[in-house]
């Protein structure tokens, strides 16, 4: 849920090391580049038919990730061309989750109050983003246990689960 610079700076302060703004902008930039090279986001079972009925029901659709501004902006054209109406990445704030700063900035954009927003998110840092900025908050247990997940306001197995709950 971190972006890659606050990533890249709480592994330098785990392991005691002072990198110079220059060294982290180069490993940024290597981060970035292995990335697009070798990962391949997965897309859940009954993902598509989630996002196609909360939009049918009318919801304005939104992501906030903690990734990069290209790679995650990529992965949700070629996957959902129509289904969001705004992307939010750990580009776009000045301090990504778990800070509530993502969260209070896509609802600036789509002109929400908390109360009027739902965050389905799958970890930890995320939840405690989303429940920062006061907004209720589902979460997915596909790359983590539940246990991990707790501080959700519910916690759903998978999409399948979360798509017969709504």
């Amino acid at each position: 849920g971190m972006s890659s610079l606050d990533t890249i700076n709480l592994f330098a302060e785990k392991q005691k090391i002072k990198l110079s703004t220059d060294t982290k902008n180069k490993i940024q930039s290597n981060k970035r580049s292995l990335t697009k090279k070798i990962f391949r986001p997965k897309i859940y079972p009954y993902l598509h038919p989630l996002i196609n009925k909360l939009k049918r029901g009318g919801l304005i659709l939104a992501v906030v990730s903690g990734g990069d501004k290209d790679f995650v902006k990529n992965v949700v054209k070629a996957e959902f061309p129509k289904a969001f109406k705004t992307v939010i990445t750990g580009d776009d704030v000045r301090h990504s989750k778990p800070s509530p700063a993502p969260y209070r900035l896509v609802l600036k954009k789509l002109n929400l109050k908390p109360s009027e927003a739902i965050v389905i998110e799958n970890s930890p840092l995320g939840i405690e983003s989303a429940k920062k900025a006061k907004i209720k908050t589902f979460a997915l247990a596909t790359t983590l246990n539940k246990k991990h997940l707790k501080q959700a306001d519910r916690v759903f197995p998978n999409h399948k689960k979360l798509l017969t709950f709504l």
